[in-house]
């Protein structure tokens, strides 16, 4: 008996050095170790990583937010086995180069004007090459000063220069708006390329907000590529994993469905397909927060017109714009929101 005792005792001595020794290398790269006693020896110990101050993570979000569970527990009946691959990371609130916010600004730029200028093939059968044109009256091809991303719409004054007719809203603010998209998506993203890819579904977004509010459509020439794209690029962000991005759309494919069948018409599959699209890009469970605040979004604008009876109950509204402001709010703060939620 004293020698199974004995034995024991020096088992425990070895598990708890090792588990401290595996403490000491983990704590450099966590932020915080709660410690759990029990009879005087560290006989199990947890690793506690907190998510919302940023500003004192030193590991990839990939790491202390998916791939380990927020409590990883060591005991002296089993140690989880974990593997940390440290890779740069660029802290939030840090110093950064003004260069690369400029370069995001202009990369965005140019993308928010290819999509001006073939703004009208997106929801028709029209194929994508072929003479530019702006106005949809007389389609006429532009002249190369129009060509220019919004110095074109300023030189025209906003007016075709042919038949003298107004340029559609999406003329004058696609291109602004989606460089100012990729310059905030620079800003608040971590990686140059996790925040061009923010930026460029975000500006996908707004493409979908314009041909919803002007021609009562989410064309599916612009949801399906993307939702594929948004698939097969799942595995680049360094917040979410691929199986998040999937959860992400399933849980708005069920969300949004009940939604179409109960709204009589006032939630258009076109919805539907915009918010599994805003899933598969967030993920799991960025897209719960964004499919919230489209939801209180589309309420805080139309009841007041309600209640005032500007609108009526059937009177249609367009609920694409709603659906672009929560995508873009939680791709560039969902998750925050979300843990600020569950642990306040």
């Amino acid at each position: 008996l004293s020698m199974d005792k004995n034995l024991n005792i020096l088992r425990r001595r070895i598990t708890n050095r090792v588990i401290q020794n595996i403490l000491q290398i983990v704590s450099s790269n966590i932020v915080s170790i709660r410690d759990r006693p029990a009879n005087n020896n560290i006989t199990r110990a947890a690793i506690y990583i907190r998510g919302v101050d940023h500003d004192q993570v030193r590991v990839p979000r990939s790491i202390y937010r998916r791939n380990l569970s927020p409590y990883i527990r060591f005991s002296s009946i089993r140690i989880i086995k974990m593997c940390i691959h440290p890779q740069p990371v660029r802290i939030r609130g840090s110093v950064r180069n003004p260069y690369f916010n400029v370069l995001a600004a202009v990369i965005g730029l140019l993308l928010g004007h290819t999509l001006d200028l073939l703004f009208d093939r997106l929801y028709t059968e029209e194929p994508l090459g072929g003479p530019v044109y702006r106005c949809q009256h007389c389609r006429q091809p532009l002249r190369p000063v129009h060509l220019l991303p919004v110095i074109g719409v300023l030189w025209s004054r906003g007016r075709c220069p042919d038949c003298d007719r107004r340029l559609p809203v999406h003329a004058f603010l696609l291109a602004p708006g989606a460089a100012a998209l990729f310059a905030a998506a620079e800003l608040i993203v971590d990686g140059f390329g996790p925040a061009l890819l923010a930026g460029f579904f975000a500006t996908v977004f707004l493409a979908l907000t314009f041909t919803d509010l002007e021609r009562r459509l989410i064309p599916n020439r612009v949801v399906y590529p993307s939702m594929l794209l948004a698939a097969a690029l799942s595995w680049t962000w360094p917040d979410r994993s691929v199986l998040q991005a999937f959860e992400g759309g399933g849980a708005a494919l069920v969300i949004t469905s009940v939604m179409f069948l109960a709204g009589r018409g006032a939630f258009g599959f076109g919805d539907v397909k915009m918010s599994i699209l805003m899933g598969l890009v967030v993920g799991l469970p960025s897209a719960l927060v964004g499919i919230f605040i489209g939801t209180l979004a589309a309420g805080a604008f139309v009841l007041p017109l309600v209640i005032l009876r500007v609108l009526g109950r059937r009177d249609y509204i367009a609920y694409g714009p709603f659906i672009a402001i929560g995508a873009v709010v939680a791709l560039f703060w969902g998750d925050p929101i979300w843990d600020w939620y569950f642990q306040r």
